[in-house]
């Protein structure tokens, strides 16, 4: 076990590199902050930001040898070896509202509000960032948006937009898949929270938390969702899969992570670690690692086996 000390902040993403050689860890209003596993040294490097840091975007490119993440006005990438930083806004006639990059760096979906109401497909080629597909989403607020590990579909969280009080309009899972713009699944979200949604490794699965639920729908018809029930009165605060997609690791505010099998959703083991409630976690490539960072700046490492 190793612990890592950040910013007195709330460690809101995690990731490791492809190697779990290194680990980048987003903070609530601090800039991303990056270690060197490998080299041993406990002090990070803190890397440059321009606009607030928005969680749900922190990753390694697949060589390892960049990151990327995003602020509130555009997308930042930092290439390790020549320490310079770039960025893109993903801009139409306005600002993305949200967006997600896909793990190898090449592929963006953008959401954007008025005027246009729209989501946006991009594509990375030689001559730079180019415009796959546009979809309307006038009629509807999209509340979460994510794309699969292999970028074939993806997933949202919306409810109509439509009526006078259309805040209390009911939502939905929709999966897309993501080359065409086209719904391909579609079912009923049982609760007024939005969280951000994951997918398994293989796509076949779909999950998000709410209060003291773990939710999960089969990709990609979206059947009854399951419903995994805490078996305490604590809320979960984060979930991420194993590489294997076999289990699952789920922060919970009593200061434990879960591990879960995905098959049986039977609770296998738990881990106590001192870094207050976990708000993040994360399992290496390899499936060696697993971290998670509490809502003080710590951040704990652990071999899984």
């Amino acid at each position: 076990m190793r612990l890592l000390r950040g910013p007195e902040a709330e460690v809101v993403d995690l990731a490791f590199s492809p190697g779990g050689t290194a680990i980048a860890a987003g903070f609530k209003l601090h800039p991303v902050h990056l270690w060197n596993l490998e080299a041993g040294i406990s002090s990070p490097v803190r890397l440059a930001t321009e606009g607030e840091y928005s969680p749900g975007g922190l990753q390694f490119s697949r060589d390892g040898r960049s990151i990327h993440w995003r602020e509130s006005n555009c997308h930042r990438l930092y290439n390790r070896d020549g320490r310079e930083y770039f960025k893109h806004s993903f801009t139409r006639r306005n600002l993305a509202h949200r967006s997600v990059m896909s793990s190898d760096g090449l592929r963006v979906i953008s959401q954007h509000g008025m005027p246009d109401y729209c989501l946006v497909y991009w594509r990375l080629t030689e001559a730079g960032w180019v415009v796959s597909w546009v979809r309307s989403i006038a009629d509807v607020a999209v509340e979460s948006l994510t794309l699969a590990p292999d970028s074939c579909l993806m997933a949202m969280i919306v409810r109509s937009a439509i009526g006078e009080r259309w805040e209390a309009n009911p939502r939905q899972v929709e999966v897309w898949d993501s080359a065409t713009g086209k719904i391909i699944g579609k079912a009923d979200y049982p609760y007024a929270y939005a969280p951000t949604l994951q997918f398994a490794p293989n796509g076949r699965q779909l999950v998000g938390i709410n209060d003291m639920t773990v939710m999960v729908w089969a990709v990609p018809r979206l059947n009854a969702v399951r419903l995994v029930r805490n078996d305490n009165r604590k809320d979960f605060t984060s979930v991420a899969y194993h590489p294997s997609g076999l289990r699952i690791y789920a922060g919970n505010n009593d200061g434990t992570i879960q591990v879960f099998d995905t098959a049986t959703w039977e609770c296998l083991d738990r881990f106590t670690w001192q870094i207050g409630r976990p708000k993040s976690v994360v399992v290496s490539a390899d499936g060696t690692l697993a971290a998670a960072g509490g809502d003080n700046g710590d951040i704990v490492i652990w071999d899984v086996d």
